[in-house]
């Protein structure tokens, strides 16, 4: 009897993680050729996370995500999905004025992600347009092949920043060089789970247009569909710092 009690306890004992204890070995989420940088990382709701990265095995900046779930067992394509393989770079992180902190991989809330991006598609180095991309708990892109577009104004977009909206969307801002040549300002846009701009007509909506820059917008989501701005701000001295509620 003692022995069928704990064959079934035995039986009936959660599967052992798979996450290794010796820190000298660790779960790879792609070995593939070239570069890989600028590691994002979100929970996926289930115990495991999402994790981004810029990817240099075609050639160009690309950008691949992966999935490994609470156990440690890699989900996704082998080496990661693409998510954007556009000509010219794609960026995850960038910015012009400095080292900041930016949210460029969000969870979506339903076990996938929202990931937002310059890229250079357009114009080539030094010139950027933003770009966005859903993709779901099965590792399936659900937007336009090599995203949708945020901005793509003729100016400079830098520096995109996203929170969730609640409702399977997200919020986007970024620097925005369209309102003024010289300085950035800020410059924002809401997408509808399937990837539809809901703000000013579709149009990028502008949210601090002030002299001088306007640097390193960061976002959290006000839980009613909205989200708080803030940033650091050079109209009055060298880097002051405010805020809004979008």
């Amino acid at each position: 009897m003692l022995l069928r009690l704990s064959l079934v306890l035995l039986l009936a004992a959660p599967t052992l993680a798979a996450w290794p204890d010796d820190p000298t070995v660790n779960v790879p989420l792609s070995l593939a050729v070239g570069d890989k940088s600028d590691v994002f990382c979100v929970s996926d709701g289930q115990g495991g996370a999402i994790v981004a990265w810029e990817d240099t095995r075609g050639g160009d900046r690309d950008i691949y995500v992966q999935r490994v779930n609470a156990q440690g067992a890699v989900l996704w394509q082998a080496d990661g999905v693409a998510v954007c393989t556009a000509p010219g770079d794609q960026g995850l992180y960038h910015s012009s004025t400095g080292t900041t902190g930016f949210a460029p991989l969000v969870a979506d809330g339903a076990g996938g992600a929202w990931l937002v991006w310059q890229d250079e598609r357009a114009f080539g180095a030094r010139l950027r347009d933003v770009y966005a991309q859903r993709i779901n708990a099965a590792g399936e892109v659900l937007l336009a092949e090599g995203g949708v577009p945020v901005a793509t104004g003729a100016g400079m977009e830098d520096q995109p920043t996203a929170c969730p909206d609640g409702a399977g969307g997200v919020i986007v801002v970024w620097q925005d060089k369209n309102t003024d040549p010289v300085f950035y300002d800020l410059h924002g846009q809401r997408l509808s789970g399937a990837g539809e701009p809901l703000w000013n007509g579709g149009q990028p909506l502008p949210l601090v247009v002030v002299d001088w820059n306007q640097d390193g917008p960061t976002l959290a989501a006000d839980g009613h569909g909205g989200a708080y701005l803030a940033w650091s701000d050079g109209r009055d001295d060298v880097g002051d710092v405010y805020a809004q509620h979008l």
